[in-house]
């Protein structure tokens, strides 16, 4: 259009000279000089337009551009063009959007405070509670590492003591190994604290599984020398309430009725929850050497006359001078100790 319009003066003027110099004016000539005017003044005005257009465009990019930009830096500010907006983007995400690493570390702090949640056995009803709550007081401002620091000092209270078992005749064949007993004063603080007092003084030295039957449970507890037998006799506890189901791996004490728990303990092979109803409060329970617990001589079976087991009468009155003659194939535990 520039070119035309240039053009188009060029030959306008050079009519106009010719005209003048001729000194004359014919209607075409008149004609020719409106064409050339008219065809001149379009131009122009289609020049001005585009440029017009152009200009308003170049602005509209301009201020679009800008929007994006800035949309930009707020959906992602580790991404602006420009040195300016990258180092206000560093500023913003330090102030206002958790890095991802920050991200990770958080979920594998609730991640954790879940895993103590089960730890201490809590529901699936529970868990979900406490991470809601935990939640929103993390919104609130608090630190994650603070509450997770909470939750592990109430399990560390919960979970008592680490009793470490060497079993002896594992499968009746001289063979030994070891398990690992939790004690949980949360579940059963006055039993707990009789089995504690029985390791501290070596009382399970030498104690044989007495009486232990297939996918049920493994007995013992009755001291190899009679005078300690006949002294807990007279030293029963109270019962504690049922706080735990007798579950695989957990250890109860035995008992002949309301409040005669004593020395004898059982640890379960399967989910006995009928037991639950008859009072047998776990104290604790394995946490690791289940497979060493699961070869505890069981050949023997029941307790007689039911069975062909010793009887318990005579092994608090004779002690282990009666099982080491009668069965010799039973497990016994060569120690017991806590973990230091």
């Amino acid at each position: 259009f520039l070119c035309c319009a240039k053009n188009s003066l060029s030959r306008l003027t050079a009519f106009l000279d010719r005209m003048l110099a001729q000194k004359r004016s014919t209607k075409r000539a008149q004609g020719r000089c409106i064409f050339l005017i008219s065809w001149t003044l379009t131009s122009i005005f289609a020049l001005f337009f585009l440029s017009t257009y152009k200009t308003l465009k170049s602005v509209i990019t301009t201020e679009d551009y800008g929007t994006s930009k800035e949309a930009s830096i707020i959906q992602n500010p580790s991404k602006t063009s420009n040195k300016q907006g990258h180092r206000n983007a560093n500023q913003n995400s330090k102030k206002k959007v958790p890095r991802k690493g920050n991200e990770d570390e958080q979920n594998r702090d609730f991640a954790q405070i879940a895993s103590i949640l089960q730890d201490m056995d809590a529901s699936k009803e529970d868990i979900s509670y406490e991470i809601n709550r935990v939640m929103e007081r993390v919104r609130k401002g608090e630190s994650i590492k603070d509450i997770k620091n909470e939750f592990e000092a109430e399990l560390e209270a919960s979970i008592g003591r680490m009793a470490v078992f060497t079993v002896w005749n594992l499968d009746g064949k001289g063979e030994s190994n070891k398990f690992v007993m939790q004690t949980r004063p949360d579940w059963a603080p006055i039993g707990v604290q009789r089995f504690e007092e029985l390791v501290d003084t070596d009382f399970w030295s030498e104690v044989r599984f007495f009486r232990v039957i297939k996918n049920f449970m493994a007995q013992f507890g009755i001291s190899g020398d009679p005078n300690i037998s006949k002294k807990f006799r007279n030293m029963p506890l109270k019962d504690d309430p049922v706080k735990m189901s007798n579950t695989r791996g957990t250890v109860s004490f035995a008992t002949s009725g309301p409040n005669t728990r004593t020395t004898q303990l059982f640890i379960n092979f399967k989910d006995n929850k009928f037991l639950d109803e008859q009072g047998f409060s776990p104290i604790g329970k394995i946490v690791k050497g289940m497979d060493v617990v699961d070869r505890i001589y069981s050949e023997y079976g029941e307790s007689a006359p039911r069975g062909n087991g010793p009887i318990q009468g005579q092994i608090q009155s004779e002690g282990n001078v009666y099982l080491e003659k009668d069965f010799p194939k039973l497990s016994y535990i060569k120690k017991a100790r806590f973990k230091s």
